[in-house]
């Protein structure tokens, strides 16, 4: 079992948020939350981010880079100590327990998200900071929806979202394998791209949410609902921005 205890973590390399990886296609991959509740706030993973920790005398360093075993999109962990480092791996525990292994010769695990410092209030804060649109989650029943973008319109159609609106979830596609379903808003059309092995499988378009979800397979929940649209929370958000419009007046 991975070590929980209190150790010092310092931000070495805050690095930066890059929009091709925090807010595209494999986007949930780059934020994290400390609890699987509805609502909560996420953090990024920047991408060159380093933290250090002593370990029994012994500096750690962890770097996030892009690229891990599965996914050249999603963020790999690099751990390094003097003259050893630790293969790309795709958890941060793994990453610093190998390096650790090599140098005591024993199996002690350590967590990653402590030796990241995702307990840290203070960098959580320096993650956050500068951060234009930070992602929420929400759930349809079960089904967890990841909102990484909200954009409004006077479209009723689209509940009054806008073009650059994007959100995710995982379930299974093409038998019981699982897969990425993103839904957008992108000028005037909406779409519907399903992602599995680390490809687009399949692309609708259509006028409205309701009209490309009715070409999936899931038939339990309408359009609105899986673009998280109907959900209170993202329409109490719509309204919010609705509210901070400029009002122009004629002039007199």
């Amino acid at each position: 079992m991975p070590k929980h205890r209190s150790i010092t973590v310092s931000l070495v390399d805050l690095s930066s948020i890059v929009e091709a990886f925090h807010y595209r296609s494999y986007s949930h991959y780059w934020w994290k939350t400390s609890t699987d509740k509805e609502n909560v706030a996420f953090f990024p993973l920047h991408v060159g981010q380093k933290t250090k920790t002593c370990l029994n005398n012994h500096d750690f360093f962890v770097t996030i880079i892009v690229d891990n075993k599965n996914n050249t999109s999603q963020p790999g962990y690099l751990c390094q100590n003097d003259a050893y480092i630790s293969q790309i791996e795709n958890d941060p525990s793994k990453a610093i327990s190998s390096i650790y292994a090599q140098i005591f010769e024993n199996g002690t695990r350590f967590s990653g998200p402590l030796v990241l410092g995702w307990q840290d209030e203070d960098i959580i804060y320096q993650l956050l900071r500068d951060v234009l649109f930070v992602p929420i989650s929400i759930f349809v029943d079960s089904l967890k929806i990841f909102v990484y973008g909200v954009r409004i319109s006077s479209q009723e159609n689209w509940l009054n979202a806008g073009p650059r609106y994007k959100s995710s979830f995982t379930y299974k596609f093409n038998g019981n394998k699982q897969a990425i379903y993103i839904s957008k808003i992108e000028e005037d059309i909406c779409i519907l791209e399903i992602y599995q092995d680390n490809q687009m499988k399949k692309k609708f378009e259509g006028e409205t949410p309701i009209a490309i979800w009715k070409k999936s397979e899931i038939k339990k929940y309408n359009g609105n609902q899986l673009f998280g649209l109907e959900h209170s929370f993202i329409q109490t958000l719509i309204r919010y921005y609705k509210a901070k419009l400029p009002t122009c007046f004629p002039k007199k």
